[in-house]
């Protein structure tokens, strides 16, 4: 019942067959973030923590550590390595036993933790043009990894509707599409909005005469964004993840849209899950419209 490696060798008089056996009473179990790892090395046999059993630590590429478990089998160490790492491998041999370990962490991110968040509340979920609209509101800040509700702090709070099928200058979208369709234009995009913005132009984009799309962005609005301005004035939305972008993208396919996209906001992470079920939908991705 040793570990180590064993050679097996089967002939006969024309034939012969050789494999290798791995025996290992180790078992090992590890678990990473962005910035640690831990790892819980233990006897299979005996179900009992093993103890100073020598780690490699790798990113594939790398041998970011070497390290020893201590006598309740236990590693764990921050290690700034990881946060560009695309996976974690870990080796550990104790006794000539073995064992080894690889978690992948391309998709993870860093935790994120608590933001100020506000709720508003209204009377009803829906009203006749001419009701009025009652409300009441709660801002949550955050203090030592608690949300406080502030006293005695004033809020203001700005009613917009930019979900009109106009341009942000005012014009129609079908006069500007028109337009752009006399001159020749082959495909028409609507880029850089809110994805309510552009299922609320979609009607207009769905009566077109040739392919059509839409590439929106992940901002929470762009009021702030001046002529001349960057998008670094701008804030990023918190609940638009990539399975509620890819919602999104896919009624604007499944309502005639041929070309769909991301822009500011929208990351690798959305177009994957897009592309994912686009696959699932059973269509074919091309770079042609």
């Amino acid at each position: 019942h040793q570990g180590g490696v064993l050679i097996v060798t089967v002939s006969s008089d024309k034939q012969e067959a050789t494999t290798m056996v791995l025996q290992s009473d180790l078992e090992l179990i590890a678990k990473c973030s962005r910035d640690e790892v831990f790892v819980f090395t233990q006897n299979m046999r005996t179900g009992k923590p093993w103890g100073n059993a020598r780690l490699l630590i790798s990113n594939g590429s790398t041998i970011i550590t070497e390290a020893t478990t201590g006598d309740d089998g236990v590693f764990q160490q921050l290690m700034p390595e990881l946060a560009e790492a695309q996976d974690v491998r870990v080796f550990a041999i104790a006794d000539n036993n073995t064992a080894s370990n690889m978690i992948g962490i391309a998709d993870l991110a860093p935790a994120q933790g608590l933001t100020p968040v506000g709720t508003i509340y209204t009377d009803r979920p829906t009203y006749r043009p001419g009701q009025t609209v009652h409300m009441r509101g709660i801002v949550r800040a955050v203090a030592e990894d608690t949300f406080q509700v502030e006293a005695d702090k004033e809020f203001s709070l700005t009613i917009t509707d930019d979900t009109s099928a106009t341009l942000r200058s005012g014009e129609p979208l079908g006069d500007a599409l028109a337009q752009l369709g006399d001159c020749g234009a082959q495909a028409f995009l609507l880029n850089c909005s809110k994805p309510e913005a552009i299922d609320a132009a979609w009607p207009v984009m769905a009566r077109q005469d040739r392919p059509v799309g839409a590439y929106a962005n992940g901002f929470t609005s762009i009021e702030t964004l001046k002529p001349g301005g960057t998008v670094a004035s701008l804030e990023a939305r918190h609940d638009l993840g990539p399975e509620q972008y890819a919602a999104f993208a896919m009624n604007w396919v499944r309502n005639g849209a041929r070309v769909v996209g991301g822009c500011c906001e929208v990351g690798p992470a959305h177009i994957a899950e897009l592309a994912r079920q686009l696959a699932q939908a059973g269509l074919e991705i091309t770079g042609e419209p």
